[in-house]
Formats: structure tokens, C-alpha cells, sequence
């Protein structure tokens, strides 16, 4: 490994390779790092698993999820992180723009659903899929920092099927979302 100084606001560039990583903000205890990468190129935290092994029981047919959350940096980190593990990920950065995607179309077989965003947030959304027969079968995993009696959202039918709190563990969450996408409708 190569260990290299830096002060804040300075980088570190990979020539030929399209990445930088830039010192955002130094602390005591961490550092805010900011990394650009090409989106081929996967970028992923230390403690989650870097290479691309993919578990023993995992599908023949990547299985397709839908993020919906309003925080960019989470909501890439771990589309890149189920991407590696053979999953199919679209994006949506709220529940309006989920409805109007999966209305056109988009057919996934699961969704992980952020229940706290400023707009559609996950108790709109949920509502929205229970109402209508085109996206009222899709499975939808909620992920929030707040217990779910504190959002009025159920778990069963006419909700939510799962409620991950935050902090998630990425691994237990892509190894419940390959299980979930091979479970029938309710």
C-alpha cells in the first residue's frame, strides 16, 4: 500500500484510469474523502467485500432492484455494491419519480424503499404502489433510521413486506433482496 500525505482540498489522481480522490475534510477520528471515478468502476467501502465473488446460491438471472432515495451518495454506493453482486439496479431520487418510471414500465422485482425524503417519501410511495394493480404486487423492503410506528407505514399487504434500520449491513440486505426476488407476490 501506498501511503501518501495530504492536506485538505488536495488530491490524489490516477493517471489513465479516470479517478481522483480528493481530502475533503480532515478530522480526529475521520476523514470526509470525496473519490470521482468513471461508472464502470466501482467504488466501495473497506469493509465490504472488494472483489467481485458473488455468493454460492446466487441466481442464474441477475435480479432487478429499484433504489428510491433522495441521497445521492448512499443511493450510488449501494447500487454499485448490489451491482457487483449480480443485481439489476435502477434509481429513482424520489417516490414520484419511482411512479412515474415503474407506470412507464420498469418492472422490478423488488424495491428498496428510503422512508425519510423531503418530497414522496416512503410512506406517499407506499401508498401510491398498494393503490394501483400495475405495482401493487411488487415487493418493497423499507430502509429508515425511525421505527415503523413512528411513520404510520405497515408491515404486510397493504405496506411495506421488510423494515431494514439504518445503519444498513449491505451484505445481510443483498442476501435478503436475492431471497425476497424469489418469493411470490402477496
Amino acid at each position: 500500500m501506498l501511503v501518501i500525505s495530504r492536506k485538505n482540498d488536495e488530491s490524489i489522481c490516477f493517471p489513465g484510469t479516470g479517478i481522483e480522490v480528493r481530502i475533503l475534510r480532515p478530522g480526529p477520528s475521520k476523514v470526509r474523502v470525496g473519490i470521482k471515478a468513471p461508472p464502470e468502476i466501482p467504488v466501495l467501502r473497506g469493509e465490504l467485500e472488494c472483489g467481485d465473488a458473488s455468493p454460492a446460491t446466487e441466481p442464474a438471472v441477475a435480479k432487478k432492484v429499484m433504489i428510491i432515495d433522495d441521497n445521492w451518495n448512499e443511493m450510488k454506493l449501494l447500487a454499485g455494491y448490489l451491482r457487483l453482486k449480480k443485481m439489476d439496479v435502477e434509481t429513482a431520487e424520489s417516490g414520484a419519480a419511482a411512479m412515474e418510471r415503474l407506470l412507464a414500465g420498469a418492472t422490478p422485482d423488488v424495491i428498496l424503499l428510503d422512508m425519510i425524503m423531503p418530497e414522496f417519501d416512503g410512506a406517499w410511495t407506499i401508498h401510491k404502489l398498494r393503490s394501483s394493480p400495475v405495482t401493487q404486487h411488487i415487493k418493497v423492503l423499507a430502509v429508515s433510521g425511525c421505527d415503523p410506528d413512528e411513520l404510520n407505514v405497515p408491515i404486510g399487504p397493504m405496506g411495506v413486506d421488510a423494515w431494514y434500520p439504518k445503519p444498513l449491513n449491505p451484505e445481510k440486505l443483498a442476501h435478503d433482496l436475492q431471497r425476497q426476488a424469489y418469493l411470490t407476490p402477496a
